[in-house]
């Protein structure tokens, strides 16, 4: 019994959740639901009144005919329920209306409280947590048919009118034959708790299966975008796809018809007896009519009102909208208050501005991705100079992208610290010193956005300064790049919009420089190039990297890259191995000591010859 009204406390509190948030959406929108939604009540039960009444004015109009008393009495009865029937005809599509509209309004308020909420912290430490992809995919949708938190809002108008409906029918019925309504709400009643019990019970098995839909989702957006469409169809890719869609669907889905099937038993004993009481109950009605003690028109209104109770207590669409809705209410607080955690870690204040002026510091840092055993850094000590390019090698997983990471602070290592002249990155404004970093990551974003905006998202406030933008993409060699685009700068750069264009993978990095020296236009001091050439063809990287000195000079520099032509021009290299630096110096220090940087330099530079000799 305890759990039953935890349950029922349960949901009072959902619905009032969305009772209150509905007026601040929309007052005068949730003002009209509530009117039109009274109407809507009203206008079953008067219906069946006035239809009772024109049953019962039947014999006597017949009897006297239509220019008498009871015969113009029938046909006022009968406009009446012609009225009310075309009343709710109309009264439906407009409750309708409302709602829907309602409910699309509310769905984009939590969605734009979800971007708030992800958007706020500096790191990125949430977005890449799987829980926490869990929880931002009901935040979305909840299920297989992808419900939207608005759908509350409907589902939660189409509950209270139709439980309203049943209430006024019981209460018409109660005024004539007792005892006939109140063991028939009884048994409503039961047979909802029961229906709504399952019914809870397969929403928890959807909402506990949220990672394998989310997989499913995956596959199947894999199968119908274009981003793979040319590996799916070349390394014969369609069928598994479509098996691995099915099998992670399937894998969720099993437990779901499972626990259905097993409610379908229970559902078809409570509907049978649903259906002896409704028996009984017209068995009542007919003893009672033939008894005298019941006139025509009474018969009429309590046939339809006994029908009009079932609204008690059904479970149908209004009972699926709140409560598949409600699981997608309930997650965006908690986004918002995971929001909350992480942009509380970033406490600091302190300016930025001109930083640094010295170095910056990895001292005893300790880091571990979340979810994972094995750290990427352990007691890791690195000095990086201010106004040096600092070259960074090693194999992959070495920790190279992470090192970008921390020093951008997407991440906080979780001990030891990372100074800016001395002052902990911690104490530092995130934001703040996320301006002072100019960066170009391995995976940098191919935005669907003009060539303009492409390269002016490297520096906020220059977005409209077309004159910076082009100074940029001079400096990386895009300005050629962007010529050949039939629309110029205002081109789009997607294939996926009308009059659009995409680049080749080399195009794409000349733009994702220009973005990253935009920023340095910007106020950046750190240049980070992750990988700035990996698409470049050798006469490109020749060109970039021998202006390399000029495009970097009086910047603090911090160099990614597999290529060792590249990174011998930087003013101190270091090698990267298991977390730790394993070798500092220049290029020709680290060749003369003949350690791991020598045995790479070398391994790759004979494959380059080897290459040469081939050809």
């Amino acid at each position: 019994m305890s759990e039953w009204v935890a349950a029922w406390r349960d949901g009072i509190r959902r619905r009032w959740t969305i009772v209150r948030l509905m007026p601040t959406i929309s007052r005068p929108m949730a003002w009209s639901i509530g009117g039109v939604g009274l109407v809507s009540v009203v206008l079953p039960s008067a219906f069946t009144l006035a239809t009772g009444g024109l049953v019962g004015a039947v014999p006597a109009a017949v009897e006297h005919g239509l220019d008498s008393g009871p015969g113009r009495h029938l046909l006022v009865l009968l406009a009446v329920v012609a009225g009310l029937f075309v009343a709710q005809q109309v009264v439906s599509p407009v409750l309708n209306v409302l709602v829907t509209s309602l409910g699309i309004r509310v769905n984009a308020v939590l969605r734009a409280r979800v971007m708030r909420a992800l958007l706020a912290p500096p790191g990125v430490r949430h977005l890449e947590d799987p829980a926490h992809q869990d929880t931002l995919a009901l935040a979305k949708d909840v299920g297989p048919s992808q419900v939207p938190p608005g759908q509350a809002v409907q589902g939660l108008t189409e509950l209270v009118m139709t439980r309203s409906r049943g209430v006024l029918a019981m209460v018409i019925v109660a005024t004539m034959l007792p005892e006939v309504a109140f063991p028939m709400a009884a048994v409503h009643l039961v047979l909802r708790r029961t229906i709504r019990k399952d019914f809870l019970d397969t929403i928890k098995l959807i909402v506990g299966g949220t990672q394998t839909l989310r997989r499913s989702s995956y596959f199947r957006d894999v199968g119908l975008t274009p981003a793979a469409a040319k590996e799916l169809r070349v390394f014969g890719l369609s069928g598994w796809v479509h098996d691995t869609y099915g099998f992670h669907w399937n894998a969720t889905m099993a437990d779901v018809w499972r626990e259905r099937r097993e409610q379908i038993r229970h559902t078809v004993g409570w509907l049978g007896l649903t259906a002896f009481a409704h028996f009984v109950a017209f068995l009542v009605v007919g003893r009672a009519a033939m008894r005298g003690e019941l006139s025509l028109g009474q018969v009429a209104v309590l046939t339809g009102a006994i029908f009009e109770m079932e609204s008690i207590g059904g479970v149908g669409n209004g009972d699926f909208g709140v409560e598949y809705g409600m699981a997608a209410f309930d997650a965006v607080p908690k986004l918002e208050e995971l929001g909350r955690t992480e942009a509380a870690a970033s406490t600091g204040r302190r300016s930025s501005d001109g930083l640094p002026v010295e170095a910056i510091r990895f001292e005893d840092v300790e880091f571990t991705y979340p979810g994972q055993d094995r750290p990427v850094f352990s007691h890791l000590d690195l000095e990086i100079r201010a106004g040096e390019s600092l070259a960074v090698v090693g194999e992959n997983g070495a920790g190279k992208t992470t090192l970008v990471k921390l020093l951008a602070r997407l991440y906080d290592p979780q001990s030891g610290r990372i100074t800016v002249d001395g002052v902990d990155l911690r104490d530092l404004d995130a934001r703040a010193w996320q301006r002072r970093v100019g960066a170009i990551f391995q995976d940098f974003v191919h935005y669907p956005f003009t060539a303009q905006d492409n390269v002016a998202v490297g520096a906020a406030e220059l977005l409209s300064d077309a004159a910076a933008v082009r100074d940029a993409a001079a400096k990386a060699g895009a300005t050629a790049v962007v010529d050949k685009l039939d629309h110029g700068w205002d081109t789009v750069l997607s294939r996926l919009s009308t009059d659009g264009a995409d680049l080749s993978g080399g195009e794409w990095q000349r733009i994702g420089l220009a973005r990253a020296l935009l920023a340095v236009r910007g106020g950046a001091g750190v240049l980070v190039l992750d990988e700035p050439t990996a698409n470049l063809d050798v006469r490109a990287e020749a060109e970039i990297y021998d202006r390399f000195l000029e495009l970097t000079g009086g910047l603090t520099t911090l160099l990614i890259s597999h290529r060792f032509s590249t990174v011998r021009q930087a003013d101190r290299i270091i090698v990267l191995e298991h977390g730790l630096v394993v070798e500092d110096g220049t290029h020709d220090t680290l060749l003369a000591t003949a350690g791991r940087y020598a045995e790479m330099f070398r391994m790759q530079a004979a494959r380059f010859a080897e290459d040469e000799v081939g050809a």
